[in-house]
């Protein structure tokens, strides 16, 4: 959701911090493949946090975050 904010700053601290701990930082690392995020994003819309947003969050604003932050963790590996 920082992605999809443009949180950027918050997004990078929270990235380097969860790759030191060794929290899955990408998609591989949880097993989940791009053609899965249409099941994923669906399961995400239920969930209470986007439901809280001051915007609504669409499915396609989740993937789109996600595939960023893909490229984000491929340009710092």
């Amino acid at each position: 959701m920082l992605t999809i904010d443009k949180q950027y700053a918050e997004r990078d601290t929270l990235y380097k911090f969860s790759r030191s701990i060794g929290l899955p930082t990408r998609l591989a690392d949880i097993h989940v493949k791009a053609e899965d995020l249409a099941k994923v994003t669906a399961k995400a819309l239920a969930g209470i946090d986007v439901r809280v947003y001051p915007y609504t969050v669409t499915e396609q604003m989740i993937v789109d975050g996600i595939m960023e932050m893909e490229a984000y963790d491929e340009k710092m590996r």
